[in-house]
């Protein structure tokens, strides 16, 4: 009797429109250059969720100075990568770069061109895949002086809405 009386109530609220087909949430699109087989879709909602696990900040050497004891470090403010100065061991950094919102514009001097190519085989760490087994490209940052944009992974990608630049990295340490 309890399974008839849910049936028809089920029934009676189909046709008079009381439950309504829902919306299929967003999910996370893998990028171009990766085949994804068997694998269920990852809703975005919990990749939001789980980002606060994985998101944690971090300073990476970049380069020294010749004579002095100071460096460049690169760190990320949200999904932006900065440049900072620390003058002296120990020393509070200085920022030197604010690149959020400034894509398509000038930032260094016209002959200035930068280029990431993971490819180049005389460089250190060269590699034909990132971290995320995607096939790593050149990648121009700045062209003529002019941002044209910035180095992401799959999350950061996504996120941004530019999608991946086949650039994830994973530090061999893990965060504290």
């Amino acid at each position: 009797m309890k399974r008839y009386a849910m049936l028809l109530g089920w029934f009676a609220a189909v046709t008079t429109g009381h439950l309504q087909a829902t919306e299929t949430a967003p999910v996370l699109a893998p990028g171009d250059n990766l085949v994804v087989e068997g694998l269920p879709q990852i809703p975005a909602a919990l990749a939001e969720r789980a980002s606060r696990f994985t998101e944690f900040r971090s300073a990476g050497l970049q380069s020294w100075h010749p004579h002095e004891r100071s460096m460049l470090i690169g760190t990320r403010f949200a999904d932006t990568p900065q440049v900072h100065h620390v003058a002296s061991p120990g020393a509070a950094r200085t920022q030197l770069t604010f690149f959020a919102d400034r894509v398509g514009d000038e930032i260094a001097a016209p002959h200035v061109t930068l280029v990431e190519n993971p490819r180049n085989t005389e460089s250190f760490g060269a590699t034909t895949t990132d971290s995320e087994g995607l096939a790593t490209r050149a990648v121009t940052l700045i062209e003529g002086g002019v941002l044209r944009g910035f180095l992401h992974n799959l999350y950061t990608g996504s996120r941004s809405g530019s999608g991946s630049t086949a650039s994830a990295t994973r530090s061999l340490s893990r965060p504290r």
